[in-house]
């Protein structure tokens, strides 16, 4: 799925963004608040904070049973 406006079609895979308006990514919410936004780190944070944000918990892949070769 991607997100777009007149500046930006970000799309998200694996906690890591792309922009291909742009052709620039990154990882993780913080990046992306100041790709979008052009902030620095630390405004960016600010405005984290200030956000009314779902608590999501991270996935975990399912651990698999050890198969020895034979």
């Amino acid at each position: 799925k991607k997100w777009r406006n007149e500046n930006h079609i970000i799309g998200i895979t694996d906690g890591k963004f792309m922009d291909w308006a742009s052709d620039q990514g990154g990882g993780g919410a913080i990046d992306l608040v100041m790709h979008v936004q052009k902030v620095d780190f630390k405004a960016a944070i600010v405005w984290l904070s200030q956000q009314s944000l779902p608590h999501v918990e991270a996935s975990q892949p399912r651990p698999q049973p050890l198969q020895l070769p034979q």
